[in-house]
């Protein structure tokens, strides 16, 4: 879950009552340095660290990946939304190698829009050149699935869903990388309570789910990490977890999400928000 910016402090059982299992700060080289004060910490108490860097150079990039080989993070993330040069990428990459020759080992990125044209509908955005020249030392890519301008907040449900399907098939032509290395990294906003219960259900099978960001979530989006977080502590996983669940319950099996199945799994006192779309 990425924090941004920096927080003063991470409230450990909320996060984690959410089933949030890692928090990402982020703001570069001060997100190194927040890890070396907290990382070690946070991991006692079952809270895994990823360092966040926006701004990048390579002494950043490097500086977070000795931070994470010294066990104050799990690994370090990439956001260059504001990367625009390949030839400047090439040349960090070549600098890192140099220092950290399993750089890729250690990193993630989440940039945005590493893709070779920008949604289903076409239009070349140039950032699939950056996101082949970034590829060595991405162990993971995570192309952060916005929303589209002409979508808004009312997308139907299932639209980042299918937005991420596409960019998972697109993304090996734009950034070198196979498709089995691609992740979901999604907004905790926006949508409707099932659209992210069933987004987070599918794609937790995967191993992981960089969201964002905590300070910008809305109640259908908390409530509905309490739901996908008390589905697994119940032992119902993937994508007929909800169905599962309903049929254990006794509860009207159609895999919809409402406040009886929310209550039956202990989800209660969730606000005002929006179930389905």
């Amino acid at each position: 879950m990425w924090h941004w910016p920096i927080p003063q402090h991470i409230n450990i059982d909320e996060q984690k009552a959410h089933g949030v299992t890692g928090v990402v700060p982020q703001q570069s080289s001060a997100a190194t340095a927040w890890a070396k004060t907290n990382g070690k910490a946070l991991k006692s108490a079952g809270l895994e660290v990823v360092i966040g860097l926006g701004y990048l150079t390579t002494k950043i990039v490097c500086d977070a990946i000795d931070a994470a080989k010294a066990g104050h993070a799990l690994g370090v993330m990439y956001d260059q939304e504001v990367w625009k040069s390949v030839p400047d990428s090439d040349a960090l990459v070549r600098d890192v190698l140099k220092a950290h020759p399993d750089a890729a080992d250690w990193a993630a990125d989440c940039h945005y829009p590493c893709l070779t044209t920008n949604g289903p509908k076409g239009g070349h955005t140039g950032h699939n050149r950056i996101a082949k020249a970034w590829a060595p030392i991405c162990g993971i890519r995570a192309p952060q699935c916005y929303w589209e301008s002409d979508v808004g907040a009312f997308a139907p449900d299932g639209w980042v869903a299918k937005r991420l399907a596409w960019a998972r098939l697109d993304y090996p032509k734009a950034g070198g990388s196979p498709i089995e290395r691609v992740r979901a990294s999604v907004q905790i906003y926006r949508e409707s309570v099932q659209s992210h219960v069933d987004l987070l259900l599918h794609e937790g099978m995967t191993g992981g789910i960089w969201l964002w960001d905590w300070h910008e979530g809305d109640a259908s989006s908390k409530a509905a990490l309490r739901i996908a977080h008390a589905l697994n502590l119940a032992g119902h996983y993937g994508d007929g977890a909800v169905r599962s669940f309903q049929s254990h319950s006794g509860l009207v099996v159609d895999g919809l999400l409402g406040p009886k199945t929310a209550a039956a799994l202990g989800v209660t006192d969730i606000g005002a928000v929006t179930w389905h779309k």
